[in-house]
């Protein structure tokens, strides 16, 4: 099942591009955003991108119909760090129009980090209700993730990111959640990407029956 989940994931993250980015409509109020799956630019230089949080919106999708938004072409910008862009511009209308109350927005990691889940709050601004962060913070560690930080290294906290945003414009609990990318290593011995996936799927399943 996740094999194959994976596989049409990748199908869809390695078909031709042309936009800056694409939603997926769904349903529920839960979303995810994945805005750094291909490479950014910030301050004039190119950052790495971290194709495996747009794969794992994908299959996020594919699992729950739950509606994503995704960077699909490098366009010299950051949408989560330039303070006007489309991508948000858009995010924020669908929000609006669909009811959303929650928003996940996914990033990955350093390798080279000690913490292997971060969980990025603004110190709490960005979360109106605490049993999110602790619902969240839960589904990872029953999956056998340890190290899960909340607003350690990253705060989220910056005004023009994604989640920061989206709490500000549209007035909704959005957290910025940071994964260790040695977990997410493409090797078959490596179980810490299914780790990550169930833990994610977890997420959307205890946050939807939490009715927001």
């Amino acid at each position: 099942m996740l094999k194959d989940i994976r596989a049409r994931a990748g199908e869809r993250m390695n078909a031709p591009g042309g936009e800056s980015f694409l939603i997926r409509d769904g349903r529920g109020s839960v979303m995810f955003s994945a805005p750094h799956c291909v490479e950014q630019w910030r301050d004039g230089k190119i950052k790495f991108a971290e194709p495996e949080t747009g794969l794992l919106a994908e299959m996020l999708h594919l699992q729950y119909r739950c509606p994503i938004i995704r960077k699909q072409t490098f366009c010299r910008d950051d949408a989560n760090y330039d303070q006007v862009c489309s991508y948000k511009q858009a995010l924020s209308r669908y929000i609006k129009e669909h009811d959303i109350r929650c928003l996940i927005d996914l990033h990955q990691l350093a390798s080279s980090r000690p913490e292997m889940i971060n969980i990025g709050t603004g110190e709490g601004v960005n979360v109106g209700d605490e049993r999110i962060i602790e619902a969240v913070k839960s589904c990872f560690l029953q999956n056998g993730i340890s190290s899960v930080w909340v607003d350690q290294p990253f705060k989220a906290s910056y005004p023009h990111t994604v989640s920061a945003a989206m709490h500000r414009i549209c007035g909704i609990d959005c957290i910025q959640l940071e994964i260790n990318s040695a977990l997410l290593r493409n090797d078959e011995k490596n179980e810490g990407f299914a780790r990550v996936y169930r833990s994610l799927c977890d997420c959307f399943e205890k946050l939807t029956e939490m009715r927001l």
